[in-house]
């Protein structure tokens, strides 16, 4: 009952409300003038330009795919290549050819057995020197549950990566070079 209000006071409130919006917008086109900070580049707001700017934007990509630029893509791999030595596993996806996403996801799956595994060392050594106390016996690491994703994931990858190479048999007749 205490938070009950009168039609007054809410009628009050609302003007203060309504004041502050005021004088908040008042201040804020003193600062910027009519321009509210989110307006387009004025080379994309007309059409003709826009259209001329995409297009000047798509040659380039295809200029560059056709010079073999794929810097991009290759600078990609790499980075994550060497987030996952690093141990950073965070969530994405492998980037790269087929061949170069297996190798990531056993690196991923190599590093995070490795850091399960030590983990039960440790607890195994605190045990034997008697300072486990009531620490929580870690999983092993064959049935941790990352690590058997992770070890999944890249038997898949394996998988594919076999059978690509097995679908790649080359028979040469007639100097033409036929993909069975």
């Amino acid at each position: 009952m205490d938070a009950n209000r009168d039609e007054q006071w809410v009628r009050r409130r609302a003007q203060e409300i309504l004041d502050e919006a005021e004088a908040v917008d008042e201040a804020e086109d003193e600062a910027f003038g009519d321009a509210r900070g989110d307006e387009p580049d004025p080379s994309m707001a007309d059409p003709r330009s826009r259209k001329q700017a995409v297009a000047q934007w798509l040659a380039e990509v295809e200029r560059a795919k056709r010079e073999g630029r794929g810097g991009d893509r290759d600078q990609q791999v790499e980075r994550r290549q060497q987030e996952l030595a690093a141990g950073r596993t965070g969530p994405g996806r492998y980037a790269g050819t087929l061949a170069q996403r297996t190798e990531q996801a056993r690196i991923a799956w190599q590093h995070a057995y490795g850091v399960q595994q030590a983990k039960v060392e440790e607890y195994a050594r605190m045990k034997a020197a008697g300072t486990a106390g009531t620490r929580r016996v870690p999983v092993l690491a064959d049935e941790h549950s990352k690590v058997c994703r992770l070890r999944a994931n890249y038997e898949r990858l394996a998988a594919q990566l076999a059978a690509e190479r097995a679908c790649q048999v080359f028979c040469v007749s007639a100097g033409l070079i036929l993909m069975v």
